[in-house]
C-alpha cells in the first residue's frame, strides 16, 4: 500500500510532509494535530510542486484554516480540520500546531446568567451559529460573567459529566457514546493479525471503573445532583424523574453501582494500522485467539494517529470502558 497525504494549511495545499501526529478524544475539549515539513518546502500549484522561497512565518499564520486528510492509495479519511494555534517556530524540521474548532471557543468571552436553564439553552448561549447535539435536560441555575465558552463548558463536565467536543462541526455535548452519527460498523482487531503492538491488559469486572452522574428535580424546582464511583472508565449519567431529595439520588445511584456488573475486557492501547477508520466513542472489539473467553467490545476512547515515512500511516486505540 502506497501512503498518500492530503494536507491544506491556509491557502496552500502539501501532498508530501515529515511527521503527521492527531490526538482526539472526548475526555478533552480540543483535538489537536501538529505537522512537521522538512526545510525545502514545496507546496501544489495547478497540481504542480513549486517551491517556497518564504520563510515558514511569512506563509503560516495563527487562525488559518487546517485539513488533514491520510490514507493509503488515494483513498483518503478526514483526520482533522481545525485551525493552526500558534505561530510556527523557526526550527527544523518546521512544526506547526494545530487545533480543531474549540480554539476559537477558547478565544469567546461570554456571560450567562439563567435561574433554571436547560443545557440546550446554555450551548446556544455560549456557542451561537453552531449545530449542536445534547441531551434535551434541565441543568438549573447558572450564572458566569465575563468568561469564556470553554470555561462554561468545563464548568458542566464538572458539575454534570456533561463531556463536550467538536465533531465535524458539530458541538456535542453529554453524548461520549450515543453520538447517533458515529457509524454503527464496529472496528475488529486481533492480536498476531491486525493488532501491531499494544499494551493491554484483561481487567475483571471487581477492578473496572465507573462512575455515575444523576440530577433529578426537587419540590421546589431547583435542580439536585450526586455523583458515585471512580473517574477513568465508563461514565454513565441518569437523568431520574422529579421528587427525589439529594439523599435519596445519592442512595438510589449507590445501589445502582453495587448491583451493576460490567463484564471483563482489555485496558489500555492498541496500535494498529490507519484502516480502519476509528473515531472515539465508536464500538471496537479485540478477538484474542489464544483465550476466546477475553474476546470482548469496547468504546474507543482516545484515538492517536501517526503518520510519518518511517512508521507508515498508524493507529492507535486507547480503550477502557465497555459496550
Amino acid at each position: 500500500m502506497v501512503l498518500c497525504c492530503n494536507i491544506t494549511i491556509g491557502a496552500l495545499r502539501f501532498n508530501a510532509i515529515a511527521d503527521v501526529s492527531i490526538e482526539s478524544s472526548w475526555q478533552n475539549f480540543t483535538d489537536t494535530a501538529k505537522v512537521k515539513f522538512p526545510r525545502a518546502l514545496y507546496y501544489l500549484r495547478n497540481g504542480k510542486p513549486i517551491s517556497i522561497d518564504k520563510t515558514i512565518q511569512e506563509l503560516v499564520k495563527t487562525g488559518d484554516k487546517v485539513s488533514i486528510q491520510l490514507g493509503y492509495n488515494r483513498v483518503y479519511a478526514q483526520e482533522f480540520t481545525g485551525y493552526v494555534s500558534r505561530s510556527p517556530r523557526a526550527t527544523f524540521p518546521y512544526e506547526i500546531e494545530c487545533e480543531d474548532e474549540m480554539w476559537q471557543l477558547k478565544r469567546k468571552k461570554v456571560s450567562i446568567s439563567e435561574p433554571n436553564a436547560t443545557v440546550r439553552q446554555i450551548l446556544e448561549t455560549i456557542a451561537p451559529g453552531y449545530e449542536i447535539d445534547c441531551p434535551d435536560e434541565v441543568f438549573g441555575k447558572i450564572s458566569m460573567k465575563d468568561t469564556t465558552a470553554v470555561m462554561v463548558l468545563e464548568h458542566l463536565k464538572k458539575t454534570a459529566g456533561l463531556y463536550s467536543f467538536f465533531r465535524n462541526g458539530r458541538l456535542l455535548c453529554g453524548l461520549v457514546y450515543s453520538d447517533s452519527k458515529v457509524t454503527d460498523t464496529v472496528a475488529n482487531y486481533a492480536f498476531g493479525q491486525n493488532i501491531l503492538n499494544e499494551s493491554l491488559q484483561f481487567i475483571t469486572s471487581e477492578d473496572i471503573k465507573t462512575i455515575i452522574y444523576a440530577s433529578s428535580t426537587a419540590a421546589d424546582g431547583s435542580v439536585i445532583r450526586a455523583n458515585t464511583g471512580t473517574e477513568g472508565g465508563n461514565v454513565i449519567r441518569r437523568n431520574f424523574p422529579s421528587g427525589f431529595t439529594q439523599k435519596e439520588l445519592e442512595t438510589k445511584i449507590k445501589r445502582e453501582l453495587e448491583q451493576k456488573r460490567v463484564t471483563g475486557g482489555y485496558d489500555g492501547e492498541l496500535k494498529s494500522y490507519g484502516f480502519p477508520h476509528v473515531v472515539h466513542g465508536q464500538t471496537v472489539r479485540v478477538k484474542d485467539t489464544i483465550y476466546e473467553e477475553r474476546d470482548s467490545q469496547h468504546f474507543a476512547d482516545t484515538v492517536k494517529v501517526v503518520f510519518n515515512p518511517e512508521e507508515g500511516y498508524k493507529r492507535i486505540l486507547k480503550i477502557s470502558s465497555r459496550v
